[in-house]
């Protein structure tokens, strides 16, 4: 499951597998899928936000070639 959020550029939010199904691509699956939609919507890029603590999402980003700009995190409610 995720959010693709048509923002400008559109923003990935709330990746989430179940836990018995990680660790087999399906996160790296459903951020081609949004990355697919954002390109059919004639975006060139899309932004991705990542809690600080969430290790194994920012090496799932790297994988798939995000890299961090250095914005500064903001505090979601």
């Amino acid at each position: 499951m995720f959010t693709l959020v048509l923002t400008s550029p559109p923003e990935l939010q709330d990746v989430s597998v179940r836990q018995e199904h990680r660790r087999r691509g399906v996160a790296a699956t459903l951020t081609a899928a949004a990355e697919r939609e954002a390109r059919a919507r004639e975006f060139d890029r899309i932004r991705v936000g990542v809690s600080n603590d969430n290790e194994p999402a920012h090496a799932l980003y790297r994988r798939c070639g995000y890299v961090d700009v250095g914005i500064a995190p903001r505090r979601v409610q």
